[in-house]
């Protein structure tokens, strides 16, 4: 970050913060030292809460990253910077006094399902080093930033502007509102699990033996709709991906199967192709105004960043940054 824009009243007081970089903190009566990496409108940010930005992004999407590079670090200090800015403009114009408790549990609810059950939640938090209070307080802080975000941003690009533009953006990227080309196919599902796999792969080749035999979908259907491993059903995938090329390729009435996928096997025959197509602008333009809407407001918001970062004094500490190590802690499951 430009160091020029630190007032040089504010550059004694922080070299005398450097010079104590490191603030105690109590976490379970034991002493964590933890070292300030920024320092915005007086505020401190330190190593936790960059460590805890990167493992409850982990936590939401289920999957920790790899130990994440310099570049990455700043990107995640920069996020942690921003919405700090959008919490103290949305406090001023009294978005934080509404009480969103209800809104909070509902979304930690909703990644606590993600996971099997909840002992198996609150063991990630545990390894993670993440206490649930300090998953409730991101959860509250993103909904009041998704908030003032929503009312400053999106809510003020003005309706008549987007509707001008949105026939312009159509004519300009229609291909990107092409329909791909699909094929509808019968399909059967036999799940499998850790301990079942083999099982579960007799059962299947039983059933692919008697489709062979010239049984009939509707008859497998019947027989085994009362097996939970069994899943007998129509649907409808794009041609390029992997089962779509499959089904595809296969003549009329030719089954093939079992095939491995993730969840076990699966057996499919073609019932038909759906060609590509062009979406007309009549089946898009309400997509095309989100766009258009999303993308104006992102400048706007980048633009308001930038006016409010030149007006505090913030100061990013480079090698406090640099020397963070070990923020993951890849036990994800």
């Amino acid at each position: 970050m430009n160091k020029s824009i630190v007032h040089r009243s504010y550059r004694t007081i922080l070299i005398t913060s450097i010079l104590l970089l490191l603030v105690i903190r109590y976490v379970n009566s034991e002493t964590l030292i933890d070292s300030i990496i920024a320092i915005i409108d007086s505020q401190p940010i330190t190593q936790s809460d960059l460590m805890n930005e990167f493992r409850i992004e982990g936590i939401i999407n289920r999957g920790i990253t790899n130990e994440p590079n310099e570049e990455d670090k700043r990107d995640y200090l920069n996020r942690i910077i921003n919405r700090k800015l959008v919490l103290k403009e949305a406090e001023h114009i009294g978005i934080t006094t509404i009480d969103r408790n209800e809104q909070v549990v509902d979304r930690l609810t909703e990644i606590s399902g993600t996971y099997t059950n909840k002992k198996g939640f609150n063991t990630i938090l545990r390894t993670q080093g993440i206490e649930v209070e300090v998953l409730r307080q991101w959860i509250h802080d993103s909904i009041v930033f998704d908030d003032y975000y929503k009312l400053q941003f999106i809510n003020s690009i003005d309706n008549r502007e987007v509707d001008d533009l949105a026939p312009q953006y159509f004519e300009a990227n229609k291909s990107d509102f092409i329909v791909p080309e699909k094929v509808t196919m019968n399909s059967i599902r036999i799940v499998s699990t850790e301990h079942d796999k083999k099982e579960t792969q007799i059962l299947a080749e039983k059933i692919m033996e008697q489709l062979n035999q010239r049984v009939s979908f509707n008859k497998i259907k019947k027989e085994y709709q009362t097996n939970p491993v069994v899943s007998v059903n129509v649907e409808t995938n794009p041609t390029d991906s992997f089962l779509g090329a499959i089904v595809s390729e296969l003549r009329p009435l030719e089954y093939k199967g079992p095939i491995t996928i993730p969840q076990g096997y699966i057996i499919v025959k073609q019932i038909k192709k759906i060609p590509s197509r062009q979406r007309q602008y009549s089946e898009v333009k309400v997509e095309i105004a989100k766009l258009i809407r999303e993308k104006k407001a992102k400048i706007e918001y980048e633009k308001w960043l930038a006016k409010q970062k030149s007006r505090i004094s913030w100061y990013i500490l480079d090698e406090a940054l640099n020397r963070i190590s070990n923020i993951t802690i890849p036990s994800m499951k």
